[in-house]
């Protein structure tokens, strides 16, 4: 799986990722609290995009 650009929707509580690769076809996504957020660890990405 090679990840081109993580995005990043914050939200108060929950936060939602989508790893697209170099086509932009997602190939995962996840949901995560925010206090858990710091601690995720992935593939090294090219671009990483955050949302309000």
């Amino acid at each position: 799986m090679d990840i081109k650009v993580l995005g990043i929707d914050l939200g108060k509580t929950v936060c939602s990722l989508a790893g697209l690769d170099e086509a932009g076809a997602v190939v995962f996504r996840k949901r995560l609290q925010r206090h858990l957020l710091l601690g995720f660890r992935n593939h090294p990405v090219s671009t990483a995009a955050v949302g309000p």
